[in-house]
């Protein structure tokens, strides 16, 4: 080829791949590339660049959301935030959804493709449910840091019980850079209702061809430091809701709690109808008894005993029930079903019960009482009586007896009538009703090993776990548990039985035999051990120089331990090496400990700790880590053997 042509191609070439290149960087969005300011990543493991929802109201049944978000990763702990998953069924429609990845320099990596998008039911996993409910998600990774994942979707709802919240941050090493929130209403009778948490912002409004137009805009979001023993992380969130809706041709008002209610109870009635045999059978249960007390405890263990617990999830079955004779006929149902064959059984025999929603979990934030929207996630049942009222679980089959636990304890609920439905709070409890009684035999040797013998009575919250691992779990499930989950280092476990497990309390008992290997260690000739064995507080408090949340404990629990130790032969332990006893008293709680020797070469070990529910100013933290940390260190106290 000729030298010239050749030169002129390869200027050609030259120029095509800086065209390329330049026609690559110049197409990335801006945000990809742009530095990230010094104090946002500073603590962060991801930031959002931009993230944008966009909800736009047709009429009170229907909408359409769009979502469009970019998050730049800058490290290991935040990989997480690459992973996208988006649920969707015929009531909310996926229309669209896309994925990005770019490099640190904003250069596009790839796009997401057909086949790295997995799809599925999201009931597929768990056989105890099923429904109309579809997902699809998708993983972008790279392996240089930092790099930029962006997402897309659309989705077209037909039934609007929610409106979106907006809340980014998740109380997580997480910054935002830019994030907006827009809602249009496209019709003048339409009523947008909103509340925020933990910021002052407010929406501009105005309007626009397309309708009313409320837009939030959040810049420059720091991460926020989770702070030890508080309810909630004060995480910048805008909720939003309707005051009129519709979904699958009910209507219905949000603008109080008890036209919620209402039309909940709307959604719902008509559907109490029990057979007559049935029925008969009800009757029949509770005719020697005139305690209503009774009736109810008989019925709800009648229904513990014929039905069991099946998540439906389809269309408007979320909140709509199946009659009580599809759960009379199948002998099962979600809670929805469950609860309305309990309410409609105790409705046969004369007995009045009232449904009630609750945002349900252990760790759940409380709902926001003075914004009346749809924040529950299951129902339980009210039976309100002459001199107490009596709280129903219906989806157990083995918890207790009007016994409610850390799952729907203590929080607001919405108890539905047909009219003048309202929120009450669920019973809260007491130290002592949740307690851990601890009476230990411990036999010390010489060799460093001991044999232990454990009785434990639990009630209240302390016995929950134990019984779900009595009732619901194998021999060697339960096995596996105990030896993960008692906190001794390396130990046999020679036998363990579980029993009164009661019906009409939360209360269980379990005893254990156990072989400790390496129990005490040498100090010269000499033996040190530790005397409690088995209930030590886990980790002291978390050091913080400054706070600014409430100091908040919301499970109070009482600990009551008692070892006696049968020492070693040839070995004495005198009096001076023992311990000092300790009393601790705090508005947090209380702590006792005691040493005392025994005339049979035995020392007897006591302990008990009340920890109280409070809510404080967060100058309170430092007394209280300085009480954590006096048990903690207490707690592993040794003591010192001596050879005779």
């Amino acid at each position: 080829m000729n030298l010239a042509k050749q030169s002129s191609l390869n200027l050609l070439v030259c120029l095509l791949l800086v065209c390329v290149n330049w026609c690559a960087y110049a197409n990335h969005p801006d945000y990809a590339a742009r530095k990230i300011s010094p104090d946002l990543i500073k603590n962060a493991d991801v930031v959002y660049r931009t993230h944008s929802t966009n909800f736009k109201v047709i009429d009170k049944g229907n909408a359409i959301k769009k979502v469009k978000y970019a998050v730049t990763i800058l490290n290991q702990n935040g990989k997480k935030y690459g992973y996208n998953y988006t649920a969707y069924n015929k009531l909310h429609k996926l229309n669209k959804f896309s994925g990005k990845i770019y490099d640190a320099t904003g250069k596009l990596i790839r796009k997401l493709k057909k086949s790295d998008i997995e799809t599925g039911n999201t009931t597929a996993f768990d056989k105890g449910s099923y429904g109309d409910t579809h997902f699809q998600k998708a993983s972008l990774v790279h392996g240089r840091f930092p790099y930029t994942v962006e997402y897309e979707y659309e989705i077209k709802h037909n039934g609007l019980l929610f409106y979106p919240v907006i809340k980014l941050q998740g109380g997580e090493q997480v910054a935002v850079e830019q994030a907006e929130l827009n809602i249009i209403l496209t019709k003048p009778e339409l009523t947008l209702r909103y509340h925020t948490e933990h910021t002052e912002l407010e929406p501009t409004v105005k309007k626009t061809k397309q309708g009313t137009h409320y837009q939030w805009i959040m810049k420059d979001l720091k991460p926020i430091e989770t702070e030890a023993f508080t309810k909630t992380t004060p995480i910048p969130t805008i909720h939003t809701a309707p005051a009129e809706f519709e979904i699958e041709g009910y209507e219905g008002d949000l603008s109080s709690w008890e036209s919620f209610g209402t039309f909940y109870h709307r959604l719902n009635r008509g559907r109490d109808k029990l057979s007559k045999n049935t029925i008969a059978e009800l009757k029949k249960l509770i005719a020697d008894t005139d305690s209503q007390r009774e009736k109810v405890k008989r019925i709800y263990q009648y229904l513990q005993s014929k039905t069991r617990y099946v998540s439906v999830q389809l269309g408007i079955g979320g909140w709509q029930t199946f009659n009580a004779a599809y759960v009379e006929k199948n002998g099962f149902g979600d809670c929805k079903a469950l609860t309305n064959f309990m309410y409609s059984a105790l409705k046969a025999v004369g007995i009045a019960s009232h449904p009630t929603l609750v945002n349900a979990g252990s760790n759940e934030a409380d709902i926001l009482p003075d914004f009346p929207s749809n924040q529950f996630n299951h129902i339980i049942l009210c039976v309100p009586l002459s001199k107490d009222t009596v709280w129903l679980e219906c989806t157990s089959q083995s918890q207790p007896f009007g016994y409610l636990g850390s799952f729907t304890d203590d929080r607001y609920v919405l108890m539905v009538k047909p009219k003048g439905s309202k929120l009450i709070r669920t019973p809260k409890s007491k130290a002592a009703d949740n307690a851990y009684y601890n009476t230990t035999q411990l036999q010390l040797n010489a060799d460093g090993t001991a044999k232990a013998a454990v009785h434990l009575q639990t009630t209240g919250r302390q016995q929950a776990l134990y019984r779900e691992l009595a009732t619901e779990h194998t021999a060697r499930d339960q096995e596996e548990f105990l030896q993960e989950y008692l906190p001794i280092a390396s130990f046999d476990l020679d036998n363990y039985t579980f029993s009164e497990i009661s019906k009409d309390k939360p209360s269980i008992h379990l005893d254990m035999d156990l072989t400790v290997r390496s129990y005490t260690s040498k100090a010269g000739s000499s033996l040190l051990f530790c005397p409690n064995l088995l209930n030590r507080l886990s980790s002291p408090p978390p050091k913080m120089k400054e706070r600014s949340q409430k100091v908040v404990i919301q499970n109070a629990y009482l600990d009551v331990d008692s070892v006696h130790i049968q020492l070693p032969e040839n070995y004495q332990l005198k009096k001076e090496n023992l311990p000092e006893s300790k009393n601790l008293t705090s508005e947090f709680g209380e702590y006792t400990s005691n040493y005392e020797l025994l005339a049979d070469s035995a020392l007897l070990y006591t302990r008990r700790l009340q920890i109280n529910s409070v809510e404080l100013p967060a100058e309170s933290y430092q007394e209280l880590s300085e009480f954590m940390l006096s048990v903690y260190k207490l707690d592993r106290q040794h003591i010192l053997l001596e050879p005779l």
